[in-house]
């Protein structure tokens, strides 16, 4: 399934975990994102590397692999906020969040802690955008 990880194996799983996690909370990384994690994460783990070091990316040769190892991984187009929002307001999207929400507070909990909590302004949310990038 493509050349070797430069990562190794360890560290692209978690690395496929992690991604799967920000998806699941609704923050689905861009291709340029993924890069930019795998050049810190090569960084932090102090791995010799031929990344760009001054655009702090992985190089798009290392994206096709790293995804054509992962085939659980999707690269899909962005959806227009005004979709997805009409969408959101689905009674199962509805219970699906509170659900996602209740284990998250449970797992870390910082119930009890009210500073740890915020509340996030909406009305500054556009209706009607454009899709943004690729998502993985």
């Amino acid at each position: 399934m493509g050349p070797d990880s430069l990562l190794g194996e360890d560290a692209e799983k978690k690395m496929v975990i992690h991604i799967n996690k920000l998806q699941a909370r609704g923050f689905t990384p861009t291709r340029l994102q993924v890069r930019r994690m795998a050049f810190h994460l090569s960084e932090r783990l102090k791995i010799q590397h031929k990344f760009d070091r001054q655009a702090e990316l992985t190089g798009y040769d290392w994206l096709s692999s790293f995804l054509r190892r992962h085939p659980e991984l999707s690269i899909r187009k962005a959806k227009s906020l005004s979709r997805n929002r009409s969408l959101g307001m689905d009674r199962e999207v509805v219970a699906k969040y509170f659900e996602l929400l209740s284990s998250v507070l449970k797992q870390h909990q910082p119930l009890g802690k009210s500073a740890c909590l915020y509340n996030k302004d909406e009305t500054g949310l556009q209706l009607n955008n454009r899709p943004g990038a690729a998502q993985i």
